[in-house]
């Protein structure tokens, strides 16, 4: 058909073998002969059989064709496939040459045996280690192996096996062009870089969604303790106000409890009869005539002399103490029963009494101690 591709004929078949067996030989001499001259632009162009031994004639492009478009075809593919090939064993036989040098003379033998420039040679060496096995990409032209290489080698395969859209139409690589291949790979590469970025997008909201979830449990955790933290504290402040209330109930009863004036009357009568009979307590005790008064400088003769018994001492104590305790009881019965106003400024006179005395009661003990220390050390009289 017009324009497709054709299927191998006996003479393609014939025109491969002879250019297989002209290859051989001529990589034959050049190796029995490394070092010798070699220009791989004269391989290049004699890629082709000779003219006398070739099964494909020479074209004369000044006169009409009178061949089929379907000859034309097979004729130029067959050419495309010995440039492809030539150029990567060729790159191949570069990477042998390199090893067999010594140091510093790869660049000058590149140039004056082979003819190639150094970054000529290393883009050779290169497709050849891209493309060890060239049955992929036969039907590929230099450019687009090139081109080719941008691609990962475990990527590149399936890129080369899958047709690609170019312009809206689908294409596969050895249809393109070199600025097509070049646009598909952009492309490939940018709806890679798409990808990655969107998984990787996925991945962090993911994440997020990850965290949120164990915030979310947490919070629900952190919730039910403390709702279970105040049901808790709840049942401790119903308790404590329960023991407020029944606290309360006892002297709130005796506060509001109404007295009238008769029974007011007979709290002062007792109050009246217990000072009166404390008074008559105190009365009853027997002092001896004082024979020294309070601030004598030398009370020690004096109370050595006129000494009471043990006993009047003794009643003495228990009758103030008696009337401490009497007079605190008057006093806390009138109290519990006076306004709180007032009784809070009389408390603090009794207050400031009750410290004065304290203080008198500290320095009299002192006084005494000072004659007892001073008894102890008096010395026995002489004979």
């Amino acid at each position: 058909m017009p324009g497709g591709r054709c299927s191998n004929t006996p003479k393609t078949a014939r025109l491969q073998k002879i250019m297989s067996l002209w290859w051989t030989n001529t990589w034959a001499n050049w190796r029995n002969d490394s070092m010798g001259k070699f220009s791989i632009r004269e391989m290049m162009n004699e890629s082709a059989p000779p003219a006398e031994n070739a099964a494909i004639e020479s074209v004369d492009v000044s006169t009409p064709s009178v061949r089929t478009i379907e000859q034309v075809t097979v004729e130029i593919n067959f050419y495309k496939q010995q440039t492809v090939q030539n150029i990567i064993e060729i790159g191949k036989r570069l990477i042998e040459a390199k090893s067999m040098l010594q140091h510093g003379e790869w660049s000058g033998w590149l140039q004056d045996h082979v003819e190639l420039t150094q970054s000529t040679a290393n883009r050779f060496m290169q497709l050849a280690r891209e493309f060890s096995n060239s049955a992929p990409v036969r039907n590929l032209n230099y450019s687009q192996m090139l081109a080719l290489i941008q691609i990962p080698a475990e990527e590149r395969e399936q890129f080369l096996a899958e047709s690609h859209l170019v312009n809206g139409r689908p294409k596969t690589v050895d249809e393109m062009s070199k600025r097509e291949l070049e646009q598909a790979i952009r492309e490939r590469d940018e709806a890679k870089k798409a990808a990655n970025e969107a998984r990787e997008t996925a991945e962090q909201e993911r994440k997020r969604a990850d965290a949120n979830k164990r915030e979310a449990q947490n919070k629900d955790v952190l919730y039910s303790k403390t709702v279970d933290k105040l049901e808790k504290q709840q049942d401790l402040i119903q308790t404590l106000e329960r023991k407020v209330k029944d606290l309360e109930a006892r002297p709130v009863e005796v506060a509001v409890q109404e007295i009238d004036e008769a029974e007011r009357e007979r709290i002062r009568e007792e109050l009246r009869a217990e000072l009166t009979s404390n008074q008559s307590r105190i009365a009853r005790i027997e002092f001896p005539d004082p024979v020294f008064c309070v601030g004598d400088t030398d009370p020690l003769p004096s109370m050595q002399s006129f000494a009471v018994d043990e006993e009047i001492t003794l009643g003495a104590g228990n009758a103030f103490i008696d009337a401490l305790q009497a007079a605190y009881a008057n006093f806390e019965t009138v109290a519990m029963i006076s306004d709180p106003q007032n009784i809070a400024e009389t408390l603090s006179v009794c207050l400031s009494a009750t410290e004065n005395m304290l203080d008198k009661l500290r320095s009299l003990q002192a006084r005494v101690d000072n004659v007892r220390l001073s008894l102890d050390d008096e010395l026995p009289e002489e004979d």
